[in-house]
């Protein structure tokens, strides 16, 4: 019996090659940032039996060929094309096992329900700049109620700096530790609930910048406590703690230093 192979032409083999890849990137870029194992491993398969499949063709197209200036093409396309395999699944994988998870951003830093608003999660710059948003809403809230374990000290001092000069009066619901403590002492009226904790340390230099000074710095913001009516020995020993450590003093210490003012 004879057999007859089926021929393909060059430029057939090659737009395959070129078309499998471009489909197979586009489902690689609709994967999600941490797609389920199982997802990845059947997006690995599926690219590594198509790469075969094209191979495969571009094997046959060059023995129909023989030498020629095509089967120099179809061979470099066929690396280039197991090169784009390996690594784009090698970085699918170290994507999702590798490298840490990205952080999420907070979308709003701030919400507002009638007066109060409410400060909850890390203090960075977006948040200073959607205290200020906050404030031109008509009528603007008048209490800004904070849930913080800290962030970022110079935009504690904007968003201190926002509550004074709005006359805001500050009240805590749970945790307001080290750079929140800055927004929390700028209030008109200080309070907190029975269960709350306001925490305190001392600063840590986390820049390479030579121009600051965690000591010139840490004595700024003990300034800025002591005009708001806070005792500069309760600072001393507030600001000599640890900055890895916290000191979580009782209702009736911060209402005599001054921190609470009901």
């Amino acid at each position: 019996m004879q057999t007859h192979s089926v021929e393909t032409k060059p430029t057939h083999a090659l737009s395959a090659l070129i078309l499998g890849r471009a489909a197979m990137l586009g489902v690689w870029a609709m994967l999600p940032p941490s797609p389920a194992p199982v997802v990845l491993w059947g997006c690995l398969l599926l690219d590594t039996i198509i790469l075969l499949w094209q191979i495969s063709l571009i094997r046959a197209t060059i023995r129909s060929t023989g030498p020629s200036l095509w089967s120099y093409v179809l061979s470099i396309a066929g690396l280039i094309a197991i090169a784009i395999v390996g690594t784009t699944g090698l970085n699918q994988l170290s994507k999702a096992w590798l490298l840490p998870p990205p952080a999420i951003k907070s979308a709003q830093p701030l919400k507002v329900d009638g007066q109060i608003a409410y400060l909850t999660g890390p203090i960075d710059f977006d948040t200073y700049e959607a205290m200020k948003k906050t404030l031109t809403l008509s009528p603007p809230p008048t209490v800004l109620q904070l849930n913080s374990s800290g962030g970022r000290i110079g935009a504690a001092r904007g968003v201190a700096r926002l509550v004074r000069e709005a006359g805001l009066a500050t009240h805590v619901e749970g945790t307001c530790a080290s750079a929140c403590t800055l927004i929390f002492a700028a209030g008109r009226r200080r309070t907190m609930s029975d269960t709350a904790r306001i925490g305190f340390h001392g600063y840590r230099l986390n820049s390479n910048v030579a121009t600051l000074n965690a000591s010139e710095e840490q004595d700024r913001d003990k300034a800025a406590f002591i005009a708001q009516g806070v005792d500069a020995t309760f600072l001393d020993r507030a600001l000599a703690i640890a900055h890895d450590d916290m000191w979580f003093p009782s209702t009736a210490e911060l209402k005599n230093a001054g921190v609470l003012t009901d």
